[in-house]
């Protein structure tokens, strides 16, 4: 019921429809996952930023949707911090996604 899905796909799943969906860059002809890993040497801060807030937007609707509100990206969030945040590690988007999904699921 919980999972962070749009349309019946997963979050993680829907990262990668949008980086096949998105067009490239034009600045070196760049995937959203290449743009994201060299944002700090090539500037797409701006391409990065409104992708992840439009992910993060569908995200939080349709799980309020599908828990009849119950449930929320801030209610996802605040578990994930309460119980994996204690370490600096760094998360890759999918490794946020699915850990996402299995605090809400």
């Amino acid at each position: 019921m919980g999972h962070l899905r749009v349309g019946g796909t997963r979050i993680g799943e829907l990262l990668g429809q949008h980086d096949r969906r998105v067009p490239r860059a034009a600045a070196g002809d760049q995937t959203l996952a290449e743009a994201g890993r060299t944002m700090l040497q090539s500037g797409a801060y701006t391409r990065v930023y409104w992708a992840g807030a439009a992910i993060a937007l569908v995200a939080d609707v349709e799980l309020r949707r599908r828990s009849s509100g119950a449930l929320s990206l801030d209610e996802a969030l605040s578990r994930l911090s309460a119980c994996c945040l204690d370490d600096m590690r760094a998360w890759s988007a999918m490794e946020l996604c699915e850990r996402l999904d299995a605090l809400v699921g």
